[in-house]
Formats: structure tokens, sequence, C-alpha cells
């Protein structure tokens, strides 16, 4: 697992990531998510590859995940809190959740936190995290509020 701007495909990465914010795009509005545009979502993944902010940009895997070590209030430590995951190139996802893992170890959290937000699949992803040692902690409800 590296940053992505330091990964040895950080090039191939840094091509994918306007392919990459385009998905995330998709993914956001198939499930009916109030989002940011496509503009404003690339400029942030572009920011991430560069400065870790507001997310760090990782290569795992097959994948890039935007993630962060935080001090949730429910928690005794530090976790690794993913933001998203998605896939930029061929490879098996159980390589991205081992390296995670891995990574959340040798940061010293507590615990490895897996968003459901733009998961297109929750049910097949939900099922396959829970056969790798996950388990379901909470779901998120969104209302979106109407002016006018």
């Amino acid at each position: 697992m590296k940053l992505a701007r330091l990964s040895p495909e950080q090039g191939k990465i840094f091509a994918a990531i306007p392919e990459l914010a385009h998905k995330l795009c998709v993914r956001l509005d198939f499930m009916q998510q109030p989002r940011k545009s496509y503009d404003e979502l690339l400029a942030m993944a572009n920011q991430a590859f560069y400065t870790g902010d507001p997310f760090q940009l990782w290569q795992a895997g097959p994948c890039l995940v935007g993630l962060n070590v935080v001090q949730p209030w429910w928690a005794s430590a530090p976790v690794l809190a993913e933001e998203f995951i998605i896939r930029y190139k061929p490879g098996n996802f159980a390589d991205t959740i081992t390296e995670l893992e891995a990574h959340a170890k040798a940061q010293g959290c507590a615990a490895l936190v897996i968003s459901s937000l733009a998961m297109i699949r929750k049910e097949s992803y939900g099922h396959y995290l829970q056969r790798k040692g996950f388990r379901e902690v909470s779901r998120e409800y969104v209302k979106d509020i109407h002016y006018g």
C-alpha cells in the first residue's frame, strides 16, 4: 500500500483521476446522494493526490482509497476511516482489504471502518466484508432538505 503520489504507478493513477471522479458521480447519483459537482469532486481528488487534504489518497491492491486516520467520538483509539474505494485497474479486491487491514495495524488503529455510501451493490459487498470479519454497526439515512 502506497500513497498514490508516491506509488510507482503515480502517472497511471493521476491520469485516471478524471475517470474516477466521474465514477464517484455516477455512484452517488445512483444512490440518490446530494453531491458536489464533477468539477468540485475532480478538484478535491487532485488536491488529495498532492496534499492529503481533505483525505489521503492511497493505492491498495487494484483500488484507490480515500482514507483518514481519525479519532471518532465513540472509539477509545484512532481508527482508519475509508471515505471511498474505487477500482482503477484489474485485480483482486481482497488484496485491497488485506492491505487496508495491514495499514490500519501499522498506524496503531483500533479498527478499520468501511463506508457504504458509494457502494452500488451494498448487499454483496456487505456479505463479502462480513466473511472477512467485519460487522455492520450502523446505517446512514439521508433526507434532502428542500428550500422554497
